[in-house]
């Protein structure tokens, strides 16, 4: 079989020999030469986030598959429908997203025949970021959704390393509290895997003090209700607005043919979430500065950075329950069914298409949202409770 047919243009790869941090990969997928050569110009010179774009051509899917192997990290796929098949570069999404089991690279589906594969039908069907027809793609246009997917792409592989991270920090304080409660048969054997790390073979040497095991636990208990309340209030935020002017206007029309005045439907009156994603990212970044600071101190230092972030987490998390039961409980469902019933109509002018995992998401936003905060207010809470039981025996101790 021949390898895939590459053709890449050099000018359209802009990431200096200087450049600090790699190119972001795009694919580019279609059978027509012209489009590819198209494709690279427009995207000539790109940068995205201090890095440039590397562009890597493919003129049917079987070579896309191919390449794909080669580039498995790409960040965007640029994929044409019709190809060697109608259908290959549909079976080309499926390969991804299903044998390869990538739910990371972001696909844009481009079309110059868009009757072959419906927009709405694939959307529904196939897990597609984006669907693009090719003859109302300008060049500003281009670039702007290619900003979008690599912003979108750069996001879920942030959210992964903080994962990644948090799985190995849990790790490591259940491996303490483990070694803390065990039997101490080798009291005197002091002996350091010279495999250990140094930064682990501190940690090990204060893995006895209830002290940091505390604040490992605060770090940890609290930073997954944060990742979980993130994920889905930036989903709300993300289709706020245009859920807004729809039920703006769909109150409107219900308006006019019933020459009520619906005075319980005023859309505009609605708080946006923009103050509660950042109320989020505040809340993350007190937990990470407190992380820090922690590890920097000791003694009475370290319960009083204990007590200062617990009231100013539990601060945060009254502030976000307020915003749950004040307009996110009561409105989304509300904005969602106004989406859904227009939808279902094939009304015109709905103006607006949620793809099926982002709609089920936003479905389970209310509950997500206000079961993290539940969780982290209890979470505090018990670490409060933790944290004067061990300075009341340390006053005791001292007496």
């Amino acid at each position: 079989m021949d390898s895939p047919r590459t053709v890449t243009i050099k000018e359209a790869v802009s990431s200096a020999d200087n450049d600090i941090l790699p190119p972001w990969v795009i694919l580019v997928v279609d059978d027509a030469q012209s489009v590819l050569d198209i494709t690279c110009n427009v995207l000539k010179n790109f940068r995205f986030m201090d890095r440039g774009i590397q562009l890597e051509c493919a003129k049917s899917a079987q070579e896309a598959k191919q390449l794909y192997r080669r580039y498995p990290d790409a960040a965007v796929i640029l994929l044409d429908c019709a190809m060697e098949r109608d259908t290959a570069g549909l079976d080309l999404i499926q390969f991804i997203r299903n044998e390869q089991d990538n739910h990371n690279i972001q696909i844009v589906l481009r079309t110059g025949q868009p009757g072959i594969a419906p927009e709405q039908k694939v959307l529904l069907n196939y897990a597609v970021n984006d669907y693009l027809s090719k003859a109302e793609l300008s060049s500003s246009k281009l670039k702007n959704r290619i900003i979008t997917y690599l912003r979108n792409y750069a996001n879920i592989m942030l959210l992964e390393d903080q994962n990644r991270q948090l799985l190995a920090d849990t790790q490591k304080t259940d491996n303490l509290l483990s070694t803390t409660n065990a039997p101490n048969d080798s009291t005197d054997d002091k002996t350091i895997d010279p495999s250990t790390t140094e930064s682990e073979t501190k940690l090990s040497l204060v893995g006895s003090d209830p002290l940091h095991l505390l604040g490992a636990k605060l770090r940890e208990d609290i930073i997954i209700p944060f990742i979980a309340a993130e994920i889905f209030s930036s989903l709300f935020a993300r289709y706020f607005d245009d859920l807004i002017q729809l039920s703006i206007r769909e109150s409107s029309s219900n308006t006019s043919h019933t020459n009520k005045n619906h005075t319980d439907n005023d859309y505009t009156a609605i708080q946006s979430p923009k103050a509660y994603v950042e109320l989020i990212a505040l809340g993350r970044q007190k937990l990470d500065t407190f992380w820090s600071e922690f590890n920097d101190q000791s003694g009475t230092q370290r319960i009083t950075l204990v007590q200062e972030c617990i009231k100013d987490l539990t601060s945060i998390w009254d502030q976000i329950d307020v915003y749950n039961q004040e307009t996110l409980l009561p409105t989304l469902p509300k904005l969602l069914g106004n989406y859904n019933a227009l939808r279902s109509n094939q009304e015109e002018g709905c103006g607006l298409f949620i793809p099926p995992e982002h709609l089920d998401g936003l479905n389970n936003t209310a509950d997500s949202c206000t079961v993290a905060t539940t969780t982290a207010k209890a979470k505090l809470s018990t670490i409060e409770t933790e944290l004067v039981r061990y300075t009341t025996e340390k006053m005791q101790e001292g007496n």
